[in-house]
């Protein structure tokens, strides 16, 4: 004797399991379109974020044109306002810090090369000078004299030229003109990380010839910049107590610095200055999750800051 299927039981199964899936799939589409819309409402913080702080780091760009212009420029040193680091500062529900530099603290690469694209052999020395003291390869200097020079003559045991870029596995061509950004050197043949990270602190690249401020500058860079390749005399010690002493009181004028150096014989006092022209700004903008860093060059030319370059930047 046949015994009859339950069909109203297996077809009861099938509803339920059909159930199951159809909730299990709506629960993915919800759980789906929950995380878009979280995603989609980060993305718009965030992005309303990135223009207030935008708009906070040109505020603070006039702010800091501001202050330049209102600091007495007969003379710069470590005791000026705009020497002093900003602390944070709320800005509406973000925060802003950051500090400025003298960037004639520094050794200018462009000094390496003059306007009409000549060799100035005195910097050269000087340079070489300031490699050995941070303990680097001096030869390095041709290669960053014939990145900036317009000819394709090969400079020194080291230099290199055109030929030599388009050799590497990543082939270019050498700049030929003055250096934008000192960053440039990781380009240039004998400039690895390693020897960037050493020498980055004390150099930069300013659109045109400038001297050192003995007020700002670190020790090794007023040594370099004393420098006389005719005498040779080593001034390291005495660029460290100057650079100490400049701290709390800095030369005011010229004079007071021939007063103070003219005593050695032998020191170069022709690319020493107490002034600048040439400062840079960098400033960090927290709001939220969101970090905006811009790093701004200013020129201050007769009591007027001008911004001349801008970039974001990871410092």
């Amino acid at each position: 004797m046949l015994v009859p299927r339950n069909n109203n039981k297996r077809q009861g199964g099938v509803a339920l399991i059909t159930v199951i899936l159809l909730v299990a799939l709506m629960t993915a589409i919800v759980s789906r379109l929950s995380l878009l819309n979280g995603i989609w409402m980060r993305q718009v913080e965030n992005s309303n974020a990135m223009v207030q702080a935008s708009q906070a780091t040109r505020a603070a760009q006039f702010w800091i044109s501001d202050i330049l212009e209102k600091d007495d420029n007969n003379f710069d040193g470590q005791t000026d306002d705009w020497a002093r680091p900003v602390i944070p500062v709320p800005i509406a529900w973000g925060e802003m810090f950051g500090w400025i530099e003298d960037m004639q603290s520094r050794f200018n690469v462009n000094n390496l090369v003059d306007e009409n694209g000549k060799v100035v052999l005195v910097e050269v020395a000087r340079f070489e000078y300031l490699l050995e003291t941070l303990g680097l390869d001096s030869a390095i200097s041709g290669a960053i004299v014939d990145w900036i020079d317009p000819d394709g003559t090969v400079t020194g045991s080291y230099g290199a030229e055109d030929l030599y870029y388009m050799g590497l596995d990543t082939p270019y061509l050498a700049a030929n003109r003055a250096i934008v950004d000192e960053r440039e050197l990781l380009q240039v043949r004998g400039v690895d990380l390693d020897t960037w990270n050493t020498l980055g602190p004390y150099i930069t690249a300013l659109p045109e010839n400038t001297k050192v401020n003995i007020n700002t500058a670190k020790p090794e860079v007023i040594a370099a910049a004393i420098y006389n390749p005719e005498s040779k005399n080593d001034f390291s010690q005495d660029a460290k107590r100057w650079a100490d002493s400049v701290v709390l009181k800095p030369f005011a004028s010229l004079e007071e610095v021939n007063a103070e150096l003219s005593e050695n014989s032998g020191i170069n006092l022709d690319s020493i200055d107490v002034s600048s022209s040439y400062f840079k700004a960098n400033t960090q903008m927290m709001f939220g999750d969101v970090e905006h860093r811009m790093s701004t060059l200013y020129q201050r030319n007769s009591g007027r800051a001008q911004i001349i370059q801008q970039s974001r930047t990871l410092f």
